[in-house]
């Protein structure tokens, strides 16, 4: 796929540098003019993925690279992958994603509907007057 723009910037993993990855994104997306609670969202985003990176993929050993790449496509959707290559999570070959995308015609009819996730918390509602 090509781009509009892209960027690629690689950091020592140290708490400092968290700030950094946030201003960089911030920077590289702001000729999009994004909404400010946009932007908030997407720099807590990134903060988030950064700080995961130093003291869960390192176990803040500061000699860590942590990349951040960020770009962004012609039709103006925004990509951004944070990455390490420290120590990974144990038994990841047994995480689950649930796609929680409607099923039918109905925004309602979604997995966690037809596996019935939610029948104890309505039954326990249930129980309890208004």
């Amino acid at each position: 796929m090509n781009y509009e723009n892209e960027m690629e910037i690689s950091f020592r993993s140290v708490p400092v540098n968290e700030m950094l990855a946030r201003n960089a994104v911030a920077a590289f997306i702001l000729y999009l003019d994004p909404e400010v609670e946009e932007l908030a969202e997407i720099k807590t985003a990134v903060s988030e993925a950064v700080t995961n990176c130093i003291v869960h993929g390192y176990e803040e050993n500061p000699k860590g690279i942590i990349t951040l790449e960020c770009k962004i496509s012609y039709d103006r959707k925004l990509y951004i992958k944070v990455a390490d290559k420290g120590r990974g999570i144990e038994n990841i070959d047994k995480v689950v994603t649930v796609d929680q995308a409607p099923i039918g015609k109905s925004p309602r009819s979604n997995p966690a509907t037809y596996t019935n996730v939610f029948a104890n918390i309505r039954n326990l509602f249930a129980e309890f007057r208004q």
